[in-house]
């Protein structure tokens, strides 16, 4: 939308220039015209959410984009469908909360504006989120604060999507079982418990995987293991902070 809206603001200034070249009254009348046109033109299309979900919805293309200004959660027991091509747009500091279930099919992209400001902004998980070929894309200048949490009892299954926010965390006591994460790319850290670590081995590729503190014994080792065929081989380092 906002490429559509710069599109805009080039053609009325173009009708700003050549209107110069008429009378005082035409050139007044053609700037009126153009910053109505203009306005009309830029005013965002779509569906902005930002009160919970407490009946199980379904977000369709005749809604999208779907704009979630405002933290809002996913209610115990209620499922939010997320249809093929929709687009989801998390503002900058927002989060939505998946009590329920949470699916993500085919969207068009599930985007995030990090733009800082010390906040965080993502999708916490502790129900299921089931998602297939989607994109989970950024924009802003600013990183770390987009993330991805499974909370314990919280299940993350995936498969054939694209996962480039600033992290992943599977917490100790989350849900992983080793048909949920298939066929995917993660361009994000990703953290977890070390047992888990062999159920990723399904997917195309990683940035980096990293382990939850205290995983670990005092002298256990974890071998080195190439995760992803066709990828730099990834190794498991533990890490004593995760999480937004």
């Amino acid at each position: 939308m906002l490429s559509s809206c710069r599109w805009w603001i080039r053609e009325c200034a173009d009708l700003f220039a050549s209107a110069r070249s008429n009378s005082t009254r035409k050139r007044r009348l053609s700037r009126r015209l153009s910053v109505e046109y203009l306005e009309d033109r830029c005013v965002p299309s779509g569906t902005t959410i930002s009160t919970d979900i407490t009946t199980s919805t379904e977000w369709t293309t005749a809604g999208s984009p779907y704009m979630i200004t405002a933290n809002v959660a996913v209610a115990n027991g209620v499922t939010l469908t997320v249809d093929s091509g929709v687009t989801v747009q998390i503002n900058n500091g927002v989060t939505i909360t998946d009590n329920g279930m949470l699916n993500v099919t085919g969207a068009a992209g599930v985007g995030i504006e990090d733009n800082g400001n010390g906040g965080t902004e993502g999708i916490a998980v502790n129900g299921t989120m089931n998602v297939t070929g989607t994109a989970f894309t950024r924009t802003g200048t600013d990183y770390g604060g987009s993330f991805i949490q499974v909370n314990s009892n919280g299940e993350l299954i995936a498969s054939n999507s694209t996962f480039a926010w600033d992290q992943l965390s599977l917490a100790n006591a989350s849900i992983l079982k080793s048909t949920d994460l298939s066929g995917n790319i993660f361009n994000l850290p990703i953290f977890l418990p070390a047992t888990d670590v062999p159920l990723l081995s399904n997917n195309l590729s990683f940035e980096a995987v990293n382990l939850l503190a205290g995983n670990l014994t005092s002298g256990q080792s974890l071998a080195r293991q190439r995760l992803a065929q066709g990828a730099h081989e990834v190794v498991a380092v533990p890490v004593d902070r995760v999480g937004p």
